[in-house]
């Protein structure tokens, strides 16, 4: 057996590796914005529930015997 035909044995199973390698760092990218969007679809969501939440809540009735009876809180 020559010394090539040896460097090809283990040059081939490298280059399957390295195909594979690259392939995933040409794909990262999508990968991260994918995530970043889904992040922020998250955030948003949980914005607007709790903008729901608060301004529903927005008048509270106190108990003052001479103040005022409703609390503005929209501003």
């Amino acid at each position: 057996m020559s010394l090539k035909t040896l460097e090809m044995q283990i040059a081939l199973p490298r280059s399957v590796d390295w195909g594979m390698m690259m392939e995933r760092m040409n794909q990262h990218p999508y990968l991260v914005q994918e995530r970043a969007a889904s992040l922020r679809q998250k955030r948003e969501e949980r914005f607007r529930k709790t903008a729901e939440k608060t301004s529903s809540a927005s008048y509270q009735t106190l108990s003052h015997p001479y103040k005022g009876q409703h609390l503005d809180r929209s501003i």
